[in-house]
């Protein structure tokens, strides 16, 4: 499907496809000198063997899969736990899930403190609205992975947004784990797309490194600290 955009600059013509039909036959056109992509591992990876086989080899740019760990430090929870619930569960929801910075994996000590910031983040989670995302075959795949995920052995589904009145609108989630079994399983550092979060239980610090070498490489990573604190 094609869509025309009046913009600023002049009038732009939008691609759309339910697969990769349309990405690969932009790469493979003999004009194209370059790309670049953000999204899925599986469309990017796509793309990057299509401008690999040409007859001209292209240079090929891609953003792909990431989960944008956050890591909260303890001290960081008793400094400021309200104020990092309510921007984490922004970010998490934002878009409905759909910027490439949204915080899928979030790395924690647990404690008192971790229990009352989950209950907190939970609460926000639950009560968020439903959201429709920018295609069906990306609610269906959203929709697929967290019940896959919620599926996993010592995977707990935390929170649930309620708001499913209409089936085209995906609910906001949250699920926890403990790091021995985030190491163990590759999935877990898989990106789901949509808004959703994995919360891992770390047993200390130490495990925030284990976590951390057990990643492959992101687009961001953020660490939620205080001086001198740990």
């Amino acid at each position: 499907a094609v869509k025309e955009c009046a913009l600023p600059g002049g009038v732009f013509s939008l691609l759309f496809d339910a697969g990769h039909s349309v990405g690969v036959a932009l790469v493979e056109h003999p004009l194209i000198r370059a790309g670049a992509f953000t999204g899925s591992q599986q469309g990017g990876l796509a793309l990057l063997r299509a401008a690999q086989a040409r007859p001209q080899p292209i240079p090929f740019f891609a953003e792909m899969g990431s989960v944008n760990p956050v890591f909260l430090f303890p001290a960081a929870l008793a400094a400021r736990s309200e104020s990092i619930a309510v921007g984490l569960h922004a970010s998490l929801t934002l878009g409905v899930g759909q910027f490439c910075t949204q915080p899928g994996v979030i790395f924690m000590v647990r404690g008192e403190r971790t229990d009352a910031f989950l209950q907190r983040l939970a609460t926000l989670v639950a009560a968020t609205p439903a959201g429709t995302m920018l295609t069906k075959g990306m609610q269906i795949a959203y929709e697929h992975a967290c019940v896959a995920r919620s599926a996993l052995s010592g995977v707990k589904e935390l929170a649930r947004a309620t708001d499913q009145t209409d089936p085209a609108r995906v609910p906001a989630a949250l699920f926890t784990v403990d790091a021995e079994t985030f190491l163990a399983s590759s999935e877990l550092s898989e990106e789901i797309f949509g808004p959703t979060s994995l919360v891992v239980l770390c047993q200390g610090l130490e495990d925030f490194a284990r976590c951390a070498r057990h990643l492959p490489g992101q687009l961001t990573a953020t660490v939620h600290a205080e001086s001198g604190g740990r």
